[in-house]
């Protein structure tokens, strides 16, 4: 998934994707280098929860477009 970081409480961060604006989830498990704003591709690791919006915890990732 590719998306937007919008929201972060502790190490969880809520990312809302790039080509579909309804679709979102919480991620667990995110190091401190994922910022608000940031523009970035994800995986997921284990189970996926799919309430609104989803939860799982964070696999593999790349950052795309870091924030100043």
């Amino acid at each position: 998934m590719i998306g937007y970081v919008v929201e972060r409480e502790g190490n969880k961060v809520l990312i809302i994707e790039a080509e579909n604006k309804n679709t979102s989830i919480w991620l667990s498990g995110a190091p401190e280098e994922i910022r608000i704003g940031q523009e970035i591709k994800v995986n997921y690791d284990g189970v996926v929860f799919f309430s609104n919006p989803a939860q799982a915890e964070l696999g593999d990732y790349e950052i795309i477009r870091k924030v100043q």
